[in-house]
């Protein structure tokens, strides 16, 4: 068995990522193995964005009535999971509208909560694959009408013969005026016939030494594992009955869920639940922290703010609403009540050290704080610290509406919904790490845990328990685990950033005052992070790259950062985060970075309109309602449209225009688009803001074809609507001449739509071969507004420069597991884990190139391995092309790299192509590239395929398969010389002239033609008649002229 060890600190979930060059700080991955999270589903098929048939039938009926809608997709499943719209509810308040039918409505009891829920899944079956039937079996695990607003959110969990099924919700909202808002459904459409055997082979204890044996523990404590049945979905017709197990790794205090197949025992998939980071009196702190500063310094300042002095603080609770029982109920006299449970955990055994702290016979909790000598001889005073923060963040996020039917964190629930039993427990001083935070959140009615840790970057250490940004940051991340997608959890890639984004943003803005400047510099952690890593201005950085402002001089942040980390030197930046993870634009603090500059953004919008002490409240509730109102693992812009929409439900829409101009600033306008949110790859950002003119499609009209034509798609179509109150012009302008667009302009009523279709015309088939771009702008012309939309055409060249059909071998040279033969189909496990198969035949003939032609490709570390094409000569070629087939099953970048490169030597490459997330073909399909740039008139252009195992849990997949490469190129044009005419201009110039249709040329001079000195003339040309021309005064003796082409 291969141990593994578990990470202290898990640097993709942690509260920090410092300075890598301190190697006994954690907020770094640690120089010990870590567990990674498994799900054998995430290369299940290949990734789309297609819908089969009936779903896509399903969703072009609902479009038919609601215009503006925005869908969802499981891009595993191929169905969706979320609709809405992106103005306005799916819905209106009779509940019905054009969208469900009379009948399908009075069909549904009117006495029924869920009436309109219920009437809309019978009116469209389509769209997610059930109707309300579905619900008949399933069980209610979250049932809330929100004080504030009067929403109502429910979650059904499906099941099968009383087994629930994993992560299979509806999620619904409707309004207090009976308005459905949206609807997510991750159903299974017929689960009795996608399950599997139901009866398990493996008993609860046999998956319980499973699921331990993959997390490295020798020795399993009964109590520490929680098992039960559950059904997972490994697609949309297939699901395995699995052993659900809780289990915390005594090693480092991390809770893993873990379903373990009940007929293998196969791990299929693993997740760690931690995320990193009457009347009693306390002697606390009761702001930031023992030296308060917020805003911090608005430059490169050093200067440390003085120290605070304690105050004794006598409450009951923050809110007798949220508390019923107080903080500390009557008979307790240590720090141990019905919201939290706070004491050290110096030994990290995840045991409360005890005694906790202990009031006098007055109920005061008193003790001494000296900061001069080590936190651990206060630690008394820093629990009572920790467990007021606590208890203060469990009463103000109570009144925002995280209660006990929203899965708070409480003993008892006081009848008021939810699972109780759930305390926070809260670790202060833990003993398994330093310079971080953690805290771990399963599902409702499962006990929590925080975990803060000391710091060490000063002389004393600091006490992260001291530092409120820190406890809130933490404790936010149970809000956001909770709330997001119905409490279904957090492990999408953006979703989990942007647990990052919403603790910051949580932590700074629940703490902020109403002399405070929004638009200041916010550093988050500045009293911890004090010399960490050796920097001195912790309150202008904190702990990120940048301060939180929404001076963009100071925080540069955009949307666009989340694919690509572009850094502006002239910006500040924390000189700690230097190490390539830090400066990763997927890290998930640096994701979280974006989300919360964002949210800044919102907060410091709403203040300009509502001054503070509304306009922040507002900022938080509506960030609230957002998380409630997003669908499970949402991206950036579904959040984005969840806190929209937000808006609209308590406010009937009043900060719409604040909360567009916000988003937009930061990049996320309205024709940003985004990928799903297992990925940050090709994330586009745009700056424009929302309007009452709405463009469907979000998407480019992208089209190819050889020259001459045809190409497809020649058409694609947009609707345009009026999601306004009033009337409005519109028009639609492109850039190139080779589209038409029509209409091209027209009046649209209330709720009137449109359809344009952008063609392209006859001037397309008279392009060259090359890549074209355009762009087609929609415009409100009443307020200027503009959505645009790319336009991508290439023209291929229609002749072969070179082609091998690999019907036989080329010879080209190859190492590693590269070889020349027929493909035996073998390899991968059928797209679960590792991929498909190699292909059984090649794309035309039978043989191929490819990585072990029979099985898997070795994941043994090491260099690059090649097949490389021998030397092809495109002397005389121009818009070079390079087409193959492929059928490639690789592992994710992180892991394998996977490449396509092009040389014009032999020996310097340049990459052309290569892998992002796990690559899973399991067809042949065709590449193509524009190697123009590189390959155009080169003797010796060489073609290579790579792969490269670069870190050690890769996984063994069936690697490349290469067919039918093939270059196509245009015959260099034969370039002719234009005469270049002389005439002299007494008494000491002379006029150069030739035609003005010899593009391309450049007028040079030398004095000797015995020299290769010729020089660009410095005299400007223009234009007369049909003429292009230059008067030059030559230098002394003879000058020659000539015309060259570059």
């Amino acid at each position: 068995m291969k141990t593994i060890t578990c990470a202290k600190l898990r640097a993709t979930s942690a509260l920090l990522l410092l300075s890598s060059t301190f190697a006994a700080f954690a907020f770094q991955h640690p120089d010990h193995e870590s567990i990674p999270d498994i799900d054998v589903r995430r290369s299940n098929v290949a990734r789309t964005n297609a819908l089969s048939a009936a779903r896509e039938a399903g969703v072009q009926r609902l479009k038919s009535h609601i215009a503006d809608l925005r869908v969802g997709l499981d891009e595993r499943q191929h169905r969706p999971n979320f609709v809405s719209r992106r103005n306005g509810f799916l819905t209106g308040s009779d509940s019905g509208g054009t969208v469900i039918s009379r009948a399908t409505l009075n069909s549904v009891f009117s006495t029924d909560p869920h009436r309109v829920t219920k009437a809309f899944l019978n009116e469209h079956p389509g769209v997610f694959g059930h109707d309300a039937s579905a619900l008949t079996n399933a069980v209610i695990k979250r049932d809330s009408i929100s004080k504030h607003n009067g929403l109502r959110s429910t979650v059904w969990e499906q099941q099968l013969n009383g087994i629930p099924i994993f992560e299979a919700i509806v999620q619904s909202h409707v309004t207090k005026n009976g308005e459905l808002v949206s609807l997510a459904s991750r159903f299974v459409p017929d689960p009795a016939k996608a399950a599997g055997p139901r009866k398990p082979k493996l008993t609860a204890a046999q998956a319980e030494a499973g699921a331990a044996q993959s997390l490295g523990e020798t020795n399993l404590i009964a109590a520490n594992a929680a098992t039960k049945l559950i059904w997972l979905p490994m697609d949309a017709a297939t699901m395995r009955l699995c052993w659900d197990v809780m289990l915390t790794v005594s090693s480092c205090g991390e809770m893993f869920r873990l379903l373990v197949d009940a007929q293998t025992g196969e791990v299929l998939v693993r997740r760690c639940l931690t995320t990193y980071l009457s009347n009693a009196s306390y002697r606390v702190f009761t702001s930031d922290s023992p030296s308060p500063f917020s805003p911090g310094w608005s430059s490169l300042i050093t200067n440390q703010p003085p120290l605070a002095s304690r105050s004794l603080v006598t409450i009951d609770a923050l809110s007798t609403n949220a508390s019923p029982g107080g903080w500390l109920p009557d008979g307790n006299t240590e720090t141990l009540g019905n919201n939290v449970d706070a004491h050290t955990d110096r030994n990290a055994d995840n045991i409360q050290d005890t005694p906790r702290p202990q009031c006098t016979i007055d109920r005061v909790f008193d003790f001494p704080l000296d900061l001069a000598t080590h936190p651990t001889n206060s630690s008394a005073a820093s629990v009572v610290q920790l467990f007021y923060w606590c208890n203060w963040m469990h009463d103000q996020l109570y009144e925002l509406g995280f209660d006990e039917a929203a899965g708070n964190f409480q003993s008892d629930n006081y009848g008021r919904g939810g699972v109780g039993g759930d305390a926070l427990q809260a670790d202060g001083q833990d003993g398994s790490g330093f310079n971080n935070a953690n805290m771990t959140t399963p599902p409702d009615g499962s006990t929590p845990r925080m975990q803060m840790y000391l710091w060490n970057g000063t002389t004393p250490n600091r006490d992260g328990d001291l530092d409120a940004e820190m406890v809130l940051h933490e404790y936010t991340h149970g809000l956001s685990w909770r709330l997001v997608g119905g409490g279904v959890g957090i492990s999408a890639l953006q979703t989990s950033g942007m647990g990052e984004g919403w603790s910051d943003f949580y932590a700074l803005a629940l703490l902020g005052e109403a002399g405070d400047d929004p638009n200041g510099c916010y550093a988050l952690g500045g009293y911890v992070a004090h010399l960490f890593g050796g920097q001195p201005e912790s309150y202008y950085f904190g702990v990120r790259r940048y301060p939180y402002s929404t001076d963009m001089k100071k925080n540069p942040l955009t949307f666009g950062h989340i694919s690509q980390a572009v850094y502006d030197g002239s910006i500040p930046r924390n000189p700690t985060m230097t190490s390539t993870q830090q400066q990763s634009p997927a890290e998930v603090h640096n994701l979280g970075e974006v989300w919360c500059s964002a949210l800044w953004e919102v907060r410091a919008s709403l203040i300009a309109r509502h001054g503070f002490a509304s306009g922040n409240q507002l900022a938080l509730q509506l960030v609230t309602d957002g998380m409630k109102l997003s669908p499970a693992e949402p991206n950036f812009l579904q959040a984005r449209d969840a806190i929209i929409q937000a808006d609209l439900v308590n406010n009937t829409g009043t900060n719409h225009n604040e909360l567009w101009a916000a988003f937009a600033r930061r990049g996320m306008g309205f024709s940003a688009t985004c990928p799903d949110s297992s990925t940050t790859a090709n994330a586009v950002e745009a700056f424009d803001n929302g309007d009452d003119l709405q463009a469907t499609p979000d998407t480019a009209f992208i089209t190819s074809g050889g020259k001459g034509g045809a190409f497809s798609p020649s058409c694609q179509t947009y609707t345009l609507t009026n999601a306004g109150v009033a009337s409005l012009s519109w028009a639609a302008v492109h850039t190139q001449p080779w589209l038409d667009v029509s209409p091209a302009s027209g009046v649209l009523a209330t709720g009137e739509t449109v359809t344009v279709s952008v063609c392209l015309n006859a001037s397309a088939n008279a392009l060259n071969a090359g890549g074209y771009t355009g762009t087609l702008a929609f415009s409100n012309t009443l307020t200027g507004a503009i959505q645009a939309r790319g336009v991508v055409l290439d023209v291929l060249p229609t002749q072969r420069a070179f082609y091998f059909p690999l019907d036989t071998d080329p010879g080209w040279t190859h190492s590693g597991t590269w070889t020349f033969g027929h493909p035996n189909g073998l390899g991968g496990d059928g797209g679960f884990s590792y991929g498909f198969a190699d292909p059984t035949n090649g794309a035309t003939g039978s043989n191929v190139y490819g990585v072990n032609l029979n099985g898997n490709y070795a994941t043994t570390l090491g260099a690059a391995f090649n097949l490389t094409s021998g030397a092809l000569n495109l002397t005389g070629k121009s818009n070079c092309v390079v087409q193959f087939q492929r059928w490639l099953n690789s592992d994710d970048s992180l892991f394998v790299q996977a490449e396509f490169y092009v040389s014009t030597n032999g020996t310097a490459y340049t990459r052309i192509w290569a892998n992002g997330l796990a690559t899973t073909d399991s067809a042949w399909s065709k590449q193509h590239y524009n190697i123009s740039a590189l390959a155009d008139n080169q003797p010796t252009v060489h073609l290579r395929w790579t792969y490269r195992i670069i870190k050690t849990g890769a996984r063994a997949m069936s690697g490349w398969n290469i067919d039918d490469v093939e270059i196509l190129a245009d015959a260099a044009p034969v370039i002719v010389a234009p005469l270049l005419d002389i005439q002299l201009t007494p008494p000491d110039t002379a006029l150069l002239s030739w035609p003005t249709n010899a593009a391309g040329f450049v007028l040079q001079q030398n004095s000797d033609l015995s020299t290769t000195n010729w020089l660009d003339a410095t005299n400007t040309a223009s234009v007369v008649g049909t003429n292009s021309q230059v008067i030059i005064s030559p230098l002394n003796g003879t000058e020659f002229f000539r015309l060259v082409h570059p």
